[in-house]
């Protein structure tokens, strides 16, 4: 049981590390893009 526990515990440090981390980066990217183009576009879009 123990054994299992720390399988999981890897696959989920593993996810973070290698897919949470990419995904976060890409979505503040995204981010930063929109606020950027409503900064120098601001009544382009609602």
């Amino acid at each position: 049981m123990l054994l299992v526990a720390l399988i999981a515990l890897a696959l989920v440090t593993w996810s973070i590390t290698h897919l949470a981390a990419p995904a976060l980066l890409a979505s503040l990217l995204v981010l930063a893009l929109w606020l950027t183009g409503r900064a120098l576009h601001p009544r382009s879009r609602r």
